[in-house]
């Protein structure tokens, strides 16, 4: 008889992805005080990922706390291969899911970026006939 425990009892039958990662990242951020918390669908923007979401911490330490305690969450439901940025600095925290990137900042710094607006907006590319040339040098 096979003692040993089986590791794949402990995962849930259907990893989450999409609109329910991003839903299940949300909860989190708003059970932990997360503060101005904006999701940003950015599926039809950039092949990077389906939502972006933008949050601000009132300390370091929270936004450490933030970055940990959805880390963890995403292991509960089965999601290892998360990347995370800037945890040692905690001023700007990134956590890339693929499905969803999570930018975590403390407020001053996020005013700074201000990466919501950017990514907010309707992007339109320009085009032009001419190439684009390089300004002339000052004489």
């Amino acid at each position: 008889m096979n003692n040993e425990p089986n590791a794949s009892a402990d995962l849930p039958e259907t990893i989450p992805s999409g609109q329910a990662l991003c839903d299940l990242i949300k909860g989190e951020l708003e059970d932990r005080k997360a503060l101005d918390i904006v999701v940003i669908p950015i599926d039809q923007r950039a092949a990077l990922a389906d939502f972006m979401i933008v949050a601000s911490g009132t300390s370091s330490r929270h936004l450490q706390s933030l970055a940990y305690n959805i880390d963890q969450a995403l292991r509960q439901v089965g999601i290892k291969s998360i990347y995370i940025e800037g945890q040692s600095s905690s001023d700007w925290v990134l956590l890339d899911t693929q499905d969803v990137i999570v930018h975590l900042f403390k407020p001053d710094v996020r005013a700074r970026y201000a990466l919501e607006s950017m990514w907010s907006k309707d992007f339109k590319a320009e085009t032009s006939d001419a190439p684009w040339e390089y300004p002339e040098a000052a004489e």
